[in-house]
């Protein structure tokens, strides 16, 4: 092994006890010391695995089956115990609010510094450093996801570990959020450390990794980083057929100077807009903006301190967790449920799953099956197909649904959303969604919310988001494949 390496992967297969398919095979893959590495893959392609392989979870805690050699630092994997490896290797997980356990900041950083015999003076460069000192002494649910984020790499390097490895660190976060990690990411280089980042949303960090691999089917290959760059826009993503038909439309929603507020905090002052029927509207806004807050006032989960609202159709949320949507053990259940809802019967559940069915193009769809073990990217198309099929004309809330997916199934939701013709209101903190969610066969309404206000604005299209759904597609998918 080259001394200046500092993960070296030869020839890994990993399979779980209750599957007969490998996950990981024939891995091959070797990482300097100070470099970054970006790794994608689309969901479910093993990218997960391998963090648990870094870490030695994998094999100690869900009991896979490990072949082949890992050495980190030059040193097997299966020499260090744990707490070892834990200052070798620091993992920046994918939910923020995982990395802490106290909810007060400053209590949660305290634990470790004792615990660990950490160095006040290396915690307060580290604070510095990150520019996030003046965050210590806020609670947990204070703090936006980018703040959060930031705090939870403070975290990982107060045992100084020699790699740190970040799941999906751009979720959920607004533009502003993303920019704000993409600089702590370059701190964690200028301290030296190695960075391993695996992530959907890799666009803002071209310019920061130094390779570039991609995981499909099981399977582990470098890829020129340049490669990805957004080249030209492709005229096909523009093709989406509209079901709506133009000429004059019904007023469904009307929203008349609504105030809210969250303690002494106003977050929504005086709004007003109208929906009409197959309306497509993205309301922009930074994280905490109140965007959520509008969509559950809408849907009649909160009401509005002054102010209106009048919804002259059924209206229906889905979160910004969409598992959160899904109350039965099987995807059978859910459409009984909401047929019992609709006061339907057998009639109405056959009539329902074929129409699902018939929306989702999956024709051999197992309706057995636990809607958890959808993908992201499924889960938010089997519940708007399933609102869609009970009443198209239900008004459909989606909070970042977008949230997790490659830049080819963020593609492949917009089209599908925009196909199945209902009115639908998409709140975002992603400007590449107003992108994805252009049309010429419909007419897409932006609305950005800022300080409480919501105005009416034309969004720029970004053709160069166009070209990375169709790299992606071609790069994870296969050039042929249609969802």
């Amino acid at each position: 092994m080259s001394v200046n390496n500092v993960v070296e992967i030869d020839n890994l297969w990993v399979r779980y006890r209750s599957s007969e398919n490998w996950v990981l095979r024939n891995v091959n893959l070797s990482i300097k010391q100070g470099y970054a590495v970006l790794i994608v893959g689309r969901s479910g392609s093993g990218k997960t695995t391998l963090v648990r392989t870094l870490t030695g979870a994998v094999k100690h805690i869900y009991g896979a089956e490990v072949r082949g050699s890992i050495k980190i630092l030059g040193r097997e994997i299966e020499n260090y115990d744990i707490e070892e490896l834990r200052r070798v290797i620091q993992i920046v997980n994918q939910n923020p609010y995982a990395d802490f356990f106290n909810i007060y900041i400053e209590d949660d950083i305290l634990s470790i510094i004792k615990s660990s015999n950490v160095d006040y003076e290396y915690v307060n460069k580290i604070l510095d450093m990150f520019k996030v000192r003046d965050l210590t002494n806020r609670y947990l649910f204070e703090l936006s996801g980018g703040q959060l984020k930031r705090l939870a790499m403070v975290k990982a390097l107060l045992f100084n570990p020699s790699i740190v490895v970040l799941d999906e660190p751009l979720m959920w976060l607004d533009d502003i959020g993303v920019d704000s990690v993409v600089e702590a990411l370059k701190i964690l280089k200028r301290l030296g450390k190695t960075v391993i980042v695996l992530e959907h949303r890799f666009k803002p960090l071209l310019d920061f990794v130094d390779e570039v691999y991609v995981i499909k089917n099981g399977s582990l290959e470098p890829i020129d980083r340049s490669s990805l760059y957004p080249s030209k826009s492709h005229s096909y993503i523009y093709n989406n057929e509209s079901k709506v038909v133009k000429g004059s439309r019904e007023k469904v929603a009307e929203v008349k100077d609504i105030w809210f507020r969250y303690d002494n905090e106003w977050i929504l002052k005086g709004v007003d807009f109208s929906i009409y029927e197959g309306d497509i509207v993205v309301i922009y806004g930074s994280n905490g903006s109140g965007k959520s807050t509008l969509l559950k006032i809408l849907a009649g989960y909160l009401k509005p301190r002054k102010g209106f609202v009048k919804i002259y159709r059924r209206s229906i949320y889905i979160p910004q967790n969409v598992y959160l949507f899904y109350t039965e053990e099987t995807l059978e259940n859910e459409v009984k449920a909401l047929c019992s809802l609709r006061k339907g019967g057998g009639e109405c559940i056959e009539i329902v799953k074929n129409r699902v069915v018939n929306d989702l193009g999956l024709l051999n769809l197992d309706f057995s099956r636990t809607p958890f073990s959808l993908s992201w990217g499924e889960a938010v198309r089997f519940a708007v197909s399933l609102i869609h099929s009970l009443d198209p004309k239900t008004i459909v809330l989606l909070d970042e649904p977008f949230t997790g997916l490659t830049y080819y199934e963020r593609f492949l939701l917009a089209e599908y959303l925009l196909k199945i013709g209902c009115t639908i209101v998409v709140a975002t903190s992603n400007r590449d969604v107003v992108s994805f969610m252009y049309t010429r066969g419909r007419d897409l309404r932006t609305l950005i919310l800022s300080n409480g206000r919501l105005e009416d604005v034309k969004m720029g299209i970004d053709p160069e988001v166009f070209d990375l759904g169709y790299k992606v597609k071609e790069l994870l998918y296969g050039d042929n494949h249609r969802a």
